[in-house]
């Protein structure tokens, strides 16, 4: 049988029991994806962190209990820290590749930083959809692509600003996408299916 090792780390951490714990398996090759999957689910934490070197740089991959995630913040330092400190050679970058483009991780001391990816949203027509929902006219629309996992790659944040002293129409709003709506240039949230009636005032977010 093969022998994995798994490190349990407490990234955000500077005590036992803290933070937020992820499991990091460094492996020399791939094992089949369903293998992964079942060590993710076996091990029940919010993310296990697999990664196999390839020549300087290494393969990044994350997994929740239920399925593989293109993106995890915490689980990369997690990684990384795995990578510091017991893996050879003594190094202070390590550069990994991962369904999100390549992130990067230095160290200075005992403390390191993550360079996260920047999706920076651009200008988009109004959906037709978020128009009726709203019922009124926003002021800017922009999107970017939002991979909340591997199944919704491609899902778009719509980023709204409306001006304050507007309401949208009474109504239910559903919506395609995940809004961020802006209210007096501050971005304000409200979860759950709350309706776009509210989104003037409060903010909403919905993931329908």
């Amino acid at each position: 049988m093969t022998s994995i090792p798994l490190h349990h780390v407490d990234a955000f951490a500077l005590e036992l029991f803290r933070g937020n714990p992820a499991a990091v398996c460094p492996l020399e090759t791939w094992l089949d994806d369903a293998l992964l999957q079942s060590i993710a689910t076996e091990n029940n934490l919010s993310e296990t962190a697999f990664f196999v070197p390839e020549g300087d740089r290494y393969r990044l991959r994350w997994f929740t209990p239920v399925r593989e995630v293109p993106l995890c913040g915490h689980a990369t330092l997690a990684a990384a820290s795995v990578i510091f400190r017991d893996l050879p050679p003594s190094r202070d970058h390590i550069a990994f590749d991962t369904l999100s483009g390549p992130l990067h991780v230095s160290r200075r001391g005992d403390l390191l930083t993550l360079d996260f990816p920047v999706r920076p949203p651009v200008p988009c027509a109004t959906p037709p959809e978020l128009l009726a929902g709203l019922g009124l006219p926003p002021l800017e629309v922009h999107t970017v692509d939002l991979a909340l996992d591997l199944a919704n790659l491609g899902k778009r944040l719509v980023i709204v600003k409306i001006p304050l002293e507007l309401k949208p129409k009474s109504g239910p709003g559903k919506v395609k996408w995940i809004i961020e709506i802006v209210v007096g240039g501050y971005p304000t949230h409200l979860g759950g299916k709350a309706g776009l009636k509210k989104a003037a005032r409060t903010g909403a977010r919905d993931t329908q």
